[in-house]
């Protein structure tokens, strides 16, 4: 009579059954010890991955930068510049250093509201700023980074140093340091590429251009302006009026004024204002230079 075989027993020598389908070793582990798995080494994450820091190999180099940088500035600045010449901003320093803040922070941060980690000219060029832990940084921290940031600009060579920082291997420029923050880029087709080239050279190309021809525009102006200082001074004078009176009308006349404003008040109808200012000055130099100014003058 044959044994029937019994429940198999604890036995001291490992099982070397193959496993049944769908339960064999788990794709990319290796076993170690029958019945154990552990995690291979090439599993490890390389250094930084874990915090979100991008590798060295996807950040993107100082030129794209500069390309991107000319993109808005050039916007900017050239868009301030053509306002000037065309008499829409007055030629005051301080009102369009505020223009320009008010567009430049228009194409960083207005634009990173709608495109995360991007301005303008990051858009067209594909690169984009984020920070370790976020992502792609917010409109809060593109605000902090493309304009408070840039205040460091402010003191001479700094620029030049910001860009030679983001030049290093580590790819990382001054104001990245400052707000914690990495410039990566995806692939960017030819075509693309091509126009942001085009774009950087041309808008390159209009910052000297309209700041040449803001120059011109004021020196100009300065001219005209001190012929006309001339011109009625010595007709005041003609008049029979002293000359200390007369300059004093003529400063009267043009104090905080600019020299595109004091130039339009000779110019279009502007009479009534023109005798309401010139009454004004007559007043205030009467007492001070000619008591008895003549009736001319």
């Amino acid at each position: 009579m044959s044994s029937i075989p019994g429940p198999a027993g604890p036995s001291s020598t490992p099982s070397t059954s193959v496993a049944p389908p769908g339960w064999g070793v788990p794709a990319g582990l290796r076993p170690e010890a029958p019945g154990a798995f552990v995690m291979p080494a090439t599993f490890a994450p390389p250094v930084g991955a874990a915090a979100g820091v991008p590798p060295v190999s996807e950040r993107t180099s100082v030129w794209w930068r500069i390309a991107t940088y000319l993109i808005d500035a050039g916007l900017v600045w050239g868009t301030v510049g053509l306002l000037g010449t065309l008499g829409v901003l007055p030629a005051r320093f301080a009102l369009a250093v505020l223009v320009g803040l008010a567009l430049w922070t228009l194409v960083t941060v207005g634009v990173s509201t709608r495109f995360p980690g991007q301005t303008l000219g990051k858009r067209i060029a594909g690169l984009q700023t984020v920070k370790p832990g976020v992502g792609p940084i917010p409109a809060s921290t593109t605000f902090i980074r493309d304009v408070l940031c840039w205040l460091i600009y402010v003191i001479p060579f700094v620029i030049v140093a910001d860009a030679w920082k983001a030049d290093r291997p580590e790819r990382r420029s001054i104001r990245d340091h400052m707000a914690g923050t990495y410039v990566v880029g995806a692939p960017t087709p030819a075509r693309r590429r091509t126009t942001l080239i085009v774009m950087a050279i041309a808008l390159a190309g209009l910052i000297p251009y309209v700041t040449f021809s803001a120059s011109i525009t004021r020196t100009g102006q300065r001219t005209a302006v001190a012929q006309a200082a001339r011109d009625f001074v010595a007709g005041c004078e003609d008049a029979g009026g002293p000359s200390p009176y007369c300059a004093c009308v003529w400063q009267q006349l043009t104090r905080g004024r600019t020299s595109a404003e004091i130039l339009s008040m000779w110019t279009g109808d502007r009479r009534v204002e023109r005798r309401a200012s010139m009454i004004a000055a007559r007043d205030a130099c009467i007492a001070r230079v000619s008591p008895t100014p003549p009736v001319g003058a």
